[in-house]
């Protein structure tokens, strides 16, 4: 009898999901053999046990998110749907083992270890990352969030060499501050191979203003958390700052991340979008709406 590619009922729709909204930028492939994404030789070298070895090529990873039309990789996810797992700093971190799968915690770390090795992202999700986010309006997911900031890796690393020599060239020519002025270039240049990031934009420059702001989340029990405010002024009133707070966002998600990526990026675009997402429903875009809620704002 013929069996779904797919381990479950939900990994598929996961597949469904992931595919169907990122389309149009990766291809998205199912269940694609280890040896196919590191190499057959490069697993043989990995320094790990040959029983390993042999259960990294003959097995395969849930989900490869590629470059369109090259199907170069770009990121691997794997699904743990079944004891609600993640990835954090290249460790997988769940809180039971499956009584069917006593060595899933064991068989999870040699993938991580085999893409760390190979420099091939890796990232371990379970529905808590693939559910919509409430203050999105059911718009984005952190694994959009996650894929979107992959393909910012992705233009980074193509283009390291050239990237570097015009770093040099701007060091050496015009000093620190060109530099500098070279680096907030290339973040912009990669920024808008996000299409998350892009329609931040998108949506901001029909504002008539938009207050960026970087959140470093804090830390709290199995989570991370924080605050995203729209700001229309600041202020200092015998000796203590005061703000007129428009409006803002709680943000919180469990601490993810992968190779070239920290969890605070991951973060803030998901809070910045969803502050995003909240003025567009509340205020909207029309001047006059906006100087009306910076007149009943409170500096507080």
């Amino acid at each position: 009898m013929k069996r779904s590619i797919f381990d479950s009922n939900s990994e598929k729709r996961i597949f469904r999901k992931i595919d169907s909204r990122w389309s149009k930028y990766v291809e998205v492939y199912p269940q694609i053999p280890v040896k196919n994404v590191i190499g057959y030789n490069q697993v043989r070298s990995l320094d790990m046990p040959d029983k390993a070895k042999d259960y990294l090529l003959n097995t395969a990873f849930d989900f490869v998110v590629c470059e369109l039309q090259t199907a170069i990789p770009i990121l691997v996810i794997e699904f743990d749907g079944i004891e609600g797992g993640f990835s954090q700093d290249e460790q997988y971190i769940s809180k039971a083992t499956p009584i069917n799968d006593p060595y899933r915690k064991l068989k999870m770390h040699r993938k991580l270890e085999a893409c760390m090795f190979s420099m091939v992202p890796l990232v371990v999700l379970s529905f808590n990352e693939c559910d919509f986010i409430n203050q999105s309006n059911d718009k984005l997911m952190v694994v959009d969030a996650i894929i979107g900031q992959a393909l910012e890796c992705q233009y980074y690393n193509k283009n390291i060499s050239e990237h570097t020599q015009k770093l040099s060239e701007a060091l050496e020519f015009g000093g620190s501050e060109a530099a500098e002025m070279y680096s907030i270039e290339m973040d912009i240049m990669a920024e808008q191979m996000n299409p998350i990031k892009r329609k931040i934009k998108e949506i901001t420059n029909k504002f008539p203003f938009w207050t960026h702001q970087i959140v470093f989340p804090r830390k709290k029990d199995d989570h991370v958390e924080g605050r995203f405010f729209l700001r229309s002024g600041i202020k200092t009133v015998k000796g203590k700052m005061k703000q007129k707070v428009l409006l803002f966002v709680d943000i919180a998600m469990r601490e993810v991340n992968f190779i070239g990526c920290e969890n605070w990026q991951i973060f803030n675009t998901i809070g910045e979008y969803c502050l995003v997402r909240k003025t567009e429903k509340i205020i909207g875009y029309d001047r006059a709406s906006w100087e009306c809620a910076i007149e009943e704002a409170q500096w507080t």
